[in-house]
């Protein structure tokens, strides 16, 4: 007897005789190096695991936690893929209803989780060690139809605006936008002007438009801002007063990029940020809880945030207004998104106390039909008793200090969790600016870092941790819910930190030739980057040109990139 069930366990017979769910909840327990080492004990296990698609899509989930780089790598996985058996057009029309390409893969019966995971994994593993193919293309721009190489002074003012896994995104001194697709981990030559058309409306009365800003999101768009200016602009000394501002979206469509649709929105706004099908902007002319607005791309919509209410469970608030009888608003951010739902996280400070709220709109089914018949360039006309909003929570804090509020801030975390930053005064009458995080959940503070000046927050929930960049030091956060933080000495005050995948940041210092990939968790250096001459690592959004001696190096989870100002080029080394 124990020799046939000898037989039988390495036969893999014993194995097969569970039921498919017993098998599977085994699986799940077990992590990706324990399932390699199962399947490489028998062939018959292997061919089975390999084909299990729910133990590989559960491990994929749990690996990579959902977040925007994740949905990036996806985007940039799909866009060009030749297994991809669905009509483009199909693909598309789920994307501009605002679902994600996890969401996109989770709902297809032919989505290979064995592949995608070791795909993914590997994208990592080649960052860990350095393995990377480089690419060179000449910085030549085309507007769809000629190509013109570029000129010197037009070369001295080419800035990177910001990268995506799919594309990279380029300015001229703001007068023009061009972007870069990458197709199979290699950039399309050469770059494409993406022209930014006058509304039908505005084109009688206006002369052109003026770029104020642009945005990537990690699902394939690209949101320009710009104001239109009146037909007379050219003979004013003085600056135009725009006559109104535009997003225009455009989405990636095979190998370019094809222009969606232009909403209108108050003129002299200010985009904040960009999400899925949202977008989240504020009008510093309008004061009070009406500054923060939200567009739809989905229905070509907007509307204002909910306002902050008056009637606060404690009896210590009170409203505040300035000198011209507005109520002090401070900041918001978008919280979470999906396809009809967005949730913005606002604050108002009020003398020592932190007051907020965060407020959910819905797009029901019957508005979205209503506001694609309608025109996208009136979208304050178009109809809004489908929208549903509410509050989802609410609260007030008594800040440490002694006296009002300077400033506050805040930033997204996670569902339960956001940053604050704010500046109070002290006893001795000296400003400190502190950073906190707060659960919306208990309404307090879990946490709270004092004498701070951040230059920079990185936040990295899904493997839970925050790298904080002072102006003196760089401090690393683990265990978001304790806060447990690290000074890291072996950054120094002037290093650059970019986040390129999960825990591996890109690290640089100013004015050194000396370029690292470094595992910010464990602190391990990884490799050095081959990069010869000087170069100074930079935020993305920054709109401002680069100097002639001056390569811009920036980070996405498949590609690391910069501008070549003496050879006229732009360098990328793909991970994938």
């Amino acid at each position: 007897m124990p020799a046939i069930i000898d037989s039988d366990v390495r036969g893999g017979h014993v194995w097969h005789r569970l039921p498919t769910e017993i098998r599977q909840h085994i699986l799940a327990q077990l992590d990706a190096t324990d399932i390699i080492h199962l399947i490489h004990t028998c062939k018959q296990l292997y061919n089975t695991v390999r084909l299990d698609y729910p133990v590989w899509r559960g491990l994929f989930h749990r690996s990579f936690p959902a977040c925007d780089a994740e949905e990036d790598w996806l985007t940039w996985r799909y866009a060009h893929s030749d297994d991809d058996d669905e009509k483009e057009e199909d693909v598309c029309k789920y994307q501009r209803q605002g679902h994600t390409w996890r969401a996109h893969i989770g709902t297809r019966i032919n989505t290979d989780w064995w592949q995608l995971y070791w795909e993914r994994a590997r994208l990592e593993h080649n960052w860990r060690q350095g393995r990377f193919a480089a690419a060179s293309i000449p910085l030549a721009m085309t507007d769809g139809a000629t190509v013109a190489s570029t000129a010197a002074d037009e070369l001295a003012q080419l800035d990177i605006l910001a990268t995506r896994a799919w594309g990279t995104l380029f300015s001229c001194g703001m007068t023009g936008i061009w972007i870069v697709v990458h197709v199979a981990g290699q950039p399309l030559s050469p770059m494409t002007r993406l022209d930014v058309p006058l509304p039908p409306d505005e084109a009688a009365s206006s002369s052109a438009v003026k770029i104020v800003s642009a945005m990537m999101t990690a699902q394939g768009c690209v949101i320009i801002h710009g104001s239109v200016l009146p037909a007379n602009a050219s003979d004013n000394a003085e600056t135009p007063t725009p006559v109104a501002d535009y997003l225009w979206q455009y989405r990636l469509s095979g190998t370019s990029m094809c222009h969606e649709q232009c909403v209108r929105i108050e003129g002299g706004s200010e985009l904040l940020d960009v999400r899925g099908r949202w977008a989240l902007w504020r009008h510093p002319r309008q004061p009070g809880p009406m500054t923060h607005c939200i567009c739809d791309f989905g229905t070509g919509t907007c509307w204002p945030v909910l306002a902050l209410a008056a009637g606060l469970d404690t009896e210590h608030v009170a409203l505040e207004a300035d000198d011209n009888g507005a109520i002090i608003a401070d900041t918001a951010h978008l919280h979470r998104v999906d396809d009809r739902t967005v949730q913005v996280f606002q604050c108002r400070r009020l003398s020592r106390w932190f007051c907020w709220e965060l407020v959910e709109h819905t797009t029901t089914t019957a508005a979205a039909a209503a506001m694609q018949a309608s025109s996208p360039c009136h979208a304050h006309d178009a109809q809004r008793a489908s929208r549903q909003t509410s509050v989802v929570a609410r609260g007030a804090l008594l800040l440490p200090g002694h006296g009002p509020l300077q400033a506050a801030c805040t930033s997204y975390v996670h569902e339960s969790m956001v940053l604050l930053q704010y500046t109070a005064y002290t006893s001795n009458a000296t400003r400190a600016t502190h950073l906190s995080a707060m659960s919306m959940a208990s309404n307090r503070i879990l946490w709270e870092l004092s004498n701070l000046h951040p230059q920079r927050i990185i936040p990295v929930p899904e493997r839970d941790f925050i790298v904080v960049c002072d102006a003196r030091k760089r401090y690393l956060i683990r265990h978001l819910e304790d806060g447990l933080p690290r000074y890291v000495d072996t950054w120094s005050a002037d290093a650059r930190l970019e986040q390129a995948i999960g825990s591996v940041f890109l690290l640089g210092r100013h004015g050194r030739s000396e370029y690292t990939l470094q595992d910010v968790v464990s602190g391990n250096r990884l490799f050095t980057l081959p990069i010869a001459e000087a170069a100074d690592i930079q935020q993305p959004a920054t709109s401002q040109p680069c100097s002639a001696r001056c390569c811009r190096l920036v980070a996405s989870p498949v590609h690391l990139g910069h501008i070549d100002h003496d050879t006229g080029q732009f360098h990328c080394w793909t991970f994938a």
